[in-house]
């Protein structure tokens, strides 16, 4: 049997408008932001050219992806080609979605707390109605904000939350320019997190530290996840990019699709790596001060124990 050229999940920005427009997001989202649409005009290309690639999983997000008129047909198609997909939404549009989300359900919905726009309960609630449709809803949150609402994950959990990530507030996009501080997460910290939590969840439930915070011991540009493996980003305008947080930063693109196929750019994602993306984009990442955001930590509850893989 041949081995899958690409046996990675696919991440793939469906658009880069959204609903809200967070002072801190590090796709410069809003309403604003419009341009030729490349990914969704061709999803069917490119959805065939993934599956010949051996790609099992994509992962759909934006901006925020449920205001894509097109959403519900790209997530049926999905499916229909025996492929799971992620789909990370801010949730504000979700209750209307929800019935073709339960016909065509996807692995896990994640569901991203914006301070600035909803109130912890009203996300939790949210969190809730999701869970008792689908089988697995995630929370994404950032560490500011578990530090200025220490309940917000407990809440979420007992609403039925499975999949948690918490994540760093990412120096990039309309972030770039401010100084990315918050209180440093040992190891420690997250155990006492993943225990504190082990009582609310109802079953298995998933724990993903992503941020620079959490290794204090190693700097720069070695801690660079794509050094561990692809994550090969598509923009909606069909530019390739090597990791999620480069996306829309022309100078590390990889590609394009309407230029070349898929398999092309991904035959240079395996090959080692001449300059990091981050180049210009990361600046306490390329002086050595700080870590890579998506260093990752993963913890798991299972039967009533805490199970940690790094």
């Amino acid at each position: 049997m041949i081995k899958p050229v690409y046996p990675y999940p696919l991440f793939v920005s469906l658009t880069g408008q959204c609903n809200y427009a967070c002072s801190y997001c590090f796709r410069g989202g809003g309403a604003a932001r419009t341009g030729a649409n490349y990914v969704v005009k061709h999803f069917s290309r490119l959805l065939a050219q993934a599956q010949a690639l051996g790609v099992s999983e994509v992962r759909l997000s934006g901006g925020e992806p449920l205001l894509v008129p097109e959403a519900e047909s790209i997530c049926a198609e999905v499916r229909r080609h025996h492929m799971d997909y992620t789909l990370v939404s801010n949730g504000a549009l979700l209750e209307q979605q929800l019935g073709w989300l339960s016909c065509y359900p996807p692995r896990t919905l994640w569901l991203s707390y914006h301070a600035e726009y909803t109130t912890p309960r009203e996300y939790a609630r949210v969190v809730g109605v999701a869970a008792k449709c689908l089988h697995t809803v995630g929370v994404h949150v950032l560490a500011k904000d578990m530090d200025d609402v220490p309940d917000l994950l407990t809440m979420a959990v007992s609403e039925g939350a499975k999949r948690i990530k918490v994540l760093y507030l990412t120096p990039t996009g309309d972030n770039r320019s401010r100084e990315v501080t918050g209180r440093v997460w040992t190891r420690d910290r997250v155990l006492a997190l993943a225990e504190e939590l082990r009582g609310r969840a109802r079953t298995l439930l998933e724990l993903q530290i992503e941020m620079a915070l959490l290794r204090e011991s190693a700097h720069g540009l070695s801690t660079c996840v794509l050094r561990s493996r692809p994550l090969l980003s598509l923009d909606y305008d069909g530019r390739a990019f090597p990791c999620c947080l480069t996306v829309g930063y022309g100078p590390a693109a990889m590609g394009d699709l309407s230029r070349e196929t898929l398999a092309a750019i991904v035959a240079r994602t395996t090959q080692p790596m001449e300059r990091v993306p981050c180049d210009g984009l990361l600046p306490q990442l390329m002086a050595g001060k700080e870590t890579c955001p998506l260093r990752i930590l993963k913890l798991t509850v299972r039967g009533g124990h805490v199970e940690e893989q790094v």
